[in-house]
């Protein structure tokens, strides 16, 4: 019986019917395909904003230690200097020759 009615439908569906509907499921087909698309392109740039969102703030925090360290470095380096002067500085009051004391 249903291959009878099969039969029917095939016959009453023609070459015209079948074009037309070839034509809509193409539409279909390429509008859900833009859709996707759109979809994909969206997570994308959503995801994008989000890396250098991160990025942004490694960046910042990146910076700052550098700062850190450079300021750090030029304070041992002044450190270092001051004291080198005062190892010079008592170098040569040791070194001086005082009179006695009565």
């Amino acid at each position: 019986m249903k291959t009878k009615s099969n039969n029917l439908l095939l016959r009453l569906v023609t070459k015209e019917d079948l074009a037309q509907l070839e034509k809509i499921l193409r539409t279909e087909i390429r509008l859900t395909a833009e859709e996707t698309k759109a979809e994909i392109k969206e997570e994308i740039s959503q995801s994008s904003s989000k890396v250098l969102s991160v990025l942004d703030e490694f960046l910042k925090e990146l910076e700052a230690s550098q700062d850190e360290r450079t300021l750090s470095a030029h304070q041992q380096e002044q450190t270092t200097e001051k004291l080198e002067n005062h190892e010079l500085r008592i170098t040569a009051l040791e070194g001086q020759k005082y009179p006695a004391s009565p």
